[in-house]
């Protein structure tokens, strides 16, 4: 941590808890090798400078050096993706398929670890009540960047805006060339 604010840098921590589809799966011996497997996917979908450690009996914490927020999102969404896609078999519970719920944050200014850790698990814990399977604080967000795309090609413009809205962000689109916007 202090080496990235020492250059400047930017440094996120995501907390990863790990469910199994079948809840009887959580009470058998096999859970802990099924963890064991799962961080390996985990270190395989990881940056060889992010530290992955094992936080406690179903979670993870990622260490995200020279990450942003936006970035370590992205990080936990890939994790989520590569561990979901996955059919772990187990002796007792058979075959499984696994739930990813990532809490996302990024220190800030004089942040301790043990605070941003607090709003990741409060993070996981929203992510864990809903939907949502990554849910990121905005505490370790910069202050909003504008940032425009013009495109010549409405047609794109418009599959652009899909994939973005999907990611949470605010689309504006406008097919008059000489329309101002403020964005």
């Amino acid at each position: 941590v202090e080496t990235c604010r020492a250059a400047g840098e930017p440094f996120s921590l995501a907390l990863i808890a790990i469910t199994a589809s079948d809840p009887v799966a959580h009470n058998t011996v096999a859970w802990d090798d099924l963890m064991q497997r799962t961080g390996r996917i985990l270190s395989t979908s990881l940056r060889c400078t992010d530290v992955l450690s094992r936080w406690n009996i179903n979670e993870f914490a990622v260490l995200l050096p020279a990450t942003d927020l936006a970035c370590a999102v992205s990080a936990a969404r890939n994790v989520q993706k590569k561990v979901e896609t996955q059919l772990l078999a187990t002796p007792e519970a058979g075959s499984l398929r696994l739930r990813v719920s990532a809490g996302v944050t990024a220190l800030v200014d004089d942040d301790k670890l043990d605070t941003a850790m607090d709003r990741a698990d409060k993070c996981i814990f929203a992510a864990q009540s809903s939907d949502i399977s990554v849910v990121s604080d905005q505490a370790g967000a910069p202050a909003s960047r504008h940032r425009v795309l013009l495109f010549h090609e409405l047609r794109t413009a418009r599959l652009l805006q899909q994939l973005l809205v999907a990611q949470g962000l605010e689309v504006v689109i406008t097919d008059n060339a000489t329309a101002s916007a403020v964005v």
